[in-house]
């Protein structure tokens, strides 16, 4: 069974901004800071991020809980509340 992770970013200072949840650290992180470079979105996180970029930096990602595809939703949940 493929293994998902309920993620947050981070700013630079530490501080929580946003949890999400992947596959692939790596690819997601480098998806969320295309999508703020392109300014496609108009989603909290983009801007956010984009904003980070403005000022030369970048959120970092760190996994916070590992789950599978029958329970992700319900841990995600718990972990945005």
């Amino acid at each position: 069974m493929e293994k998902l992770y309920i993620y947050v970013l981070k700013c630079p200072k530490g501080n929580i901004r946003y949890v999400g949840k992947t596959n692939n650290l790596k690819k997601r992180l480098y998806s969320h800071i295309n999508e703020a470079k392109k300014g496609k979105g108009r989603r909290y996180v983009l801007n956010w991020i984009h904003s980070l970029l403005l000022l030369n930096l970048k959120p970092s990602i760190e996994v916070i809980e590992e789950c599978d595809a029958n329970n992700w939703q319900d841990r995600e949940k718990y972990w945005v509340e």
